[in-house]
């Protein structure tokens, strides 16, 4: 790859909608826009981020030794220590 690629040379296949509103200064339709949503899922799963990793100031109890800790990490559902994360 040549040191003066750009990032456009990087882009595959944009619409033509997003070409006509660039072009026009005006946005994309609301049916071309929810077509593209990127975080829109197509099988019926949330596409939303999850989170993994909980810090807190005071210590908060493990989900399954008890112990108090500062920090968690998600296992099977609950926030656990590092001792008791399944890694």
């Amino acid at each position: 790859m040549p040191d003066d690629s750009s990032l456009a040379d990087f882009f595959e296949g944009e619409s033509d909608a997003d070409d006509e509103a660039a072009s026009s200064g005006g946005e994309p339709d609301a049916d071309s826009q929810a077509n593209e949503d990127p975080t829109a899922a197509s099988d019926g799963v949330d596409a939303a981020a999850t989170v993994t990793y909980e810090w807190s100031d005071d210590g908060v109890a493990c989900a399954d030794c008890g112990e108090p800790t500062r920090r968690r990490w998600r296992d099977d559902g609950t926030f656990v220590c590092a001792d008791c994360k399944d890694w």
